[in-house]
C-alpha cells in the first residue's frame, strides 16, 4: 500500500526497531496471533482503567474492553473450525460447509457448529469443549453478533444493555482470563489431536488413542486361540464398550498387530525395516571404539566439551591445544578407518536405520513416524554410504539416542542388550523422565 502515511512512516529509522510489527506474509501471523492480540488487549485494557480510574474509568473502558474479548472469542472459535476441517479431510467425513460459517459472526451459531462436528469427529473434542460451553453461552447470551459493545443501539434503535445494568470489569477479568487459558489449551488440543490422525492409526469411529485403550485390554496374543481365554467373550464385550461392528474391531485389532507401540501389549511386536542385529551390535562396538560415555557414566547428564582458547599463550595452553588438535586429529583417521570396514560389513538396510533411530529419539512423536523417517533416509544412505557412516560414527550421543528410540519402538531385546553392556540404564531412565516420554517398557 503507497503513500499509506499513517501506516507507514517515510523513514523506519526513525522509530526504534521493537516499535514495529510484523505483519501480512511478514511472519506470516494466524488467527492465533489475532485472537491473543484481542485478548490481550481487553486485559490490558482493564488494568489501566483500574489504574488510572480518573483518566478511563468503567463506565468508558467496558465497551472496548468487552468488545476485545467478545471478538477474541470468535476468533478463537472460528480457528477451531479450520481443525475440524483438516480432522474432517484426514478422516475422509463430510461436513457442513465451513465457507458460510466462517463468514458468520453469531458465536451460539458457530458453537453449535463446532460442538456437532467435534462429536462427529473425535469424543474427546466434545469432552474439552465442555469445559468451555458455560463461557461462550454467557458471551453469546449478552453479545451473540458483535454489536452490543460496538455501538448504543442496534439496527432497529433498541438500546443496548437496558437488562444487564452493572458490568464490574474486575470480575470480568478475572473469569476473563481463566477462558483464555482454556481457549489456547483447546486450540492446542485441537493441534494435537490432528497430529495424531496423520499417523493414519484410526478406523471409522475408533482414535488412535481408542486403539491404545484396546490393545491393553486385549489378552496376550499367544493365548487368542485357547479355549480358557474366551476371546470370543473378549471380542463381544469390546464391540459392545465402543458401540462397532465387528468388522471395525477387526479392522482396529490388524492395525495393533502391526503397531510397535500397541503390539508390545499383546505380545507382538514388528521388525525393524531390513535390520540385522549383529551388523547394529558391530557398528556400535566401532562406534565405541572412537567415542566414549563419560558424560553418562560421571552422571553429568549431558556431554561436555572442552573449550580451547587459542588466543592464550600459556605454554601449558598451548600444550592442551596441541593435545586436543592431535586427539581429534587420530580420531578423524580412526574413524575413516573403521568406516571403510564398515562399509564392506554392513548392509545399507542397518545404515539406513541408525540414521533414522538417532533422528527419531528426538524428533519424531509417534511411533509410525519411523517408517515415514527410513525412506527419508534411505535415499541418502544408499547415494553415499561412506559418508553417512562417517557422520554417524561422529555422532558422541549416538548410542543413547539410539537405545531411546528402540525403546519407544518396543526393541526391548535389544535395547536391554546395549543398556547392560554399556551401563546406560539410569542415564536412560533420566532421559525419559526429563522428555517426559511414557512408554509401556518399564526399566526397573
Amino acid at each position: 500500500m503507497s503513500n499509506n502515511f499513517i501506516f507507514t512512516p517515510n523513514n523506519n529509522c526513525e522509530y526504534p526497531i521493537y516499535t514495529s510489527a510484523c505483519v501480512g506474509n511478514n511472519g506470516n501471523p494466524n488467527i492465533l496471533y489475532y485472537a491473543e492480540g484481542f485478548a490481550s488487549a481487553a486485559n490490558h485494557l482493564i488494568e489501566i482503567s483500574l489504574k488510572c480510574l480518573g483518566e478511563f474509568p468503567p463506565d468508558i473502558a467496558v465497551y472496548p474492553i468487552c468488545f476485545n474479548m467478545r471478538h477474541s472469542v470468535e476468533l478463537y472459535l472460528k480457528g477451531y473450525i479450520s481443525f475440524v476441517e483438516e480432522l474432517a479431510t484426514i478422516k475422509k467425513i463430510k461436513i457442513g460447509l465451513t465457507i458460510d460459517i466462517m463468514k458468520a459472526h453469531d458465536l451460539n451459531k458457530i458453537w453449535k457448529y463446532l460442538t456437532t462436528n467435534h462429536a462427529i469427529l473425535d469424543k474427546r473434542l466434545i469432552n474439552e469443549a465442555n469445559q468451555i460451553s458455560p463461557y461462550i453461552k454467557c458471551f453469546g447470551d449478552i453479545d451473540a453478533t458483535g454489536q452490543t459493545f460496538r455501538y448504543p443501539y442496534d439496527n432497529e434503535n433498541n438500546k443496548h444493555l437496558t437488562k444487564q445494568s452493572i458490568i464490574n470489569i474486575m470480575h470480568l477479568g478475572k473469569n476473563f482470563k481463566e477462558l483464555k487459558e482454556k481457549l489456547n489449551i483447546f486450540y492446542y488440543f485441537h493441534e494435537h489431536i490432528i497430529e495424531e490422525y496423520k499417523t493414519r492409526s484410526f478406523t471409522k469411529n475408533l482414535s488412535r488413542y481408542d486403539l491404545k485403550n484396546i490393545a491393553q485390554e486385549l489378552p496376550q496374543y499367544y493365548l487368542w486361540k485357547k479355549p480358557e481365554t474366551s476371546f470370543d467373550a473378549k471380542f463381544n464385550d469390546l464391540t459392545q464398550k465402543y458401540q462397532i461392528s465387528r468388522n471395525e474391531l477387526s479392522k482396529a485389532i490388524n492395525i495393533i498387530k502391526n503397531h510397535y507401540e500397541f503390539g508390545y501389549f499383546i505380545g507382538i511386536v514388528p521388525p525393524l525395516i531390513d535390520f540385522s542385529e549383529d551388523e547394529f551390535y558391530f557398528f556400535i562396538d566401532k562406534w565405541y571404539q572412537v567415542n566414549n560415555l563419560d558424560y553418562i557414566y560421571n552422571n553429568s547428564g549431558s556431554f561436555i566439551i572442552d573449550s580451547l582458547d587459542l588466543a592464550d599463550t600459556n605454554e601449558e595452553n598451548i600444550k592442551n591445544v596441541s593435545s586436543k588438535l592431535k586427539e581429534g586429529l587420530e580420531k578423524k583417521v580412526k574413524i575413516g578407518e573403521i568406516s571403510n570396514e564398515l562399509v564392506n560389513s554392513v548392509k545399507v538396510g542397518t545404515i539406513i536405520n541408525i540414521h533414522t533411530l538417532y533422528y527419531f529419539s528426538r524428533e519424531c512423536t509417534y511411533s509410525e513416524e519411523y517408517s515415514q523417517s527410513y525412506l527419508y533416509y534411505e535415499e541418502d544412505c544408499k547415494r553415499a554410504i561412506k559418508k553417512s557412516i562417517n557422520h554417524m560414527l561422529h555422532k558422541t550421543i549416538l548410542l543413547p539416542e539410539l537405545v531411546i528410540s528402540l525403546l519407544r519402538l518396543s526393541q526391548k531385546k535389544i535395547a536391554f542388550n546395549l543398556m547392560e553392556k554399556y551401563a546406560l540404564k539410569n542415564y536412560i531412565k533420566k532421559q525419559l523422565e526429563s522428555r517426559k516420554i511414557n512408554i509401556p517398557i518399564i526399566l526397573e
